[in-house]
C-alpha cells in the first residue's frame, strides 16, 4: 500500500493486462491467469468493450483467471478498503456483445458464446 498525492491510501496489485483509458477487444484468443494479492486480470481504468455488435463474435475467446487472496489497504470496521481479485474489472461501462445464457452461469465460471471463460473467483471467509 502507498499514499497517494491527495493523502489517500491506495495499492499496487498484479494485472496481466492493464489500460489507463478505454479498452476494446474485438477479437483473437486471450487467455491470462492473475495469482498475486488482489490481482485482476484484466483491468481498465476507463470503459471496456468486449465483441463486437453485429457480428458473430466466434473469433473470440477469453479465458481470465486469478487465485490470489484480498488484502486490507486502508480503513476499519464496515469502512475497511480490500484490494480484491477480480477476473475483469473496468472503472467505466463494461459491455460483453458475446451471448451469454444464465444457464451457462455455474457457480466458478461464466460461459459466454458457449466458447469463452470467464472464472470467477471463490469467497473466503
Amino acid at each position: 500500500t502507498y499514499t497517494d498525492e491527495n493523502g489517500a491510501k491506495d495499492s499496487y496489485t498484479s494485472c496481466c493486462i492493464k489500460s489507463d483509458l478505454d479498452m476494446f477487444i474485438l477479437g483473437g484468443t486471450i487467455t491470462c491467469h492473475s495469482s498475486g494479492l488482489g490481482g485482476k486480470g484484466i483491468s481498465v481504468d476507463g470503459a471496456l468493450v468486449i465483441g463486437n455488435s453485429n457480428a458473430d463474435n466466434s473469433d473470440l475467446i477469453l479465458n481470465v483467471t486469478t487465485t490470489g487472496e484480498r488484502f486490507y489497504v486502508s480503513g476499519s470496521g464496515d469502512n475497511a478498503d480490500y484490494a480484491n481479485p477480480k477476473a475483469i474489472k473496468s472503472d467505466g461501462n463494461l459491455t460483453c456483445l458475446l451471448y451469454t445464457s444464465d444457464a451457462a452461469d455455474e457457480e466458478d465460471s461464466v460461459d459466454l458464446g458457449g466458447r469463452s471463460i470467464i472464472k470467477k473467483k471463490k469467497k473466503k471467509k
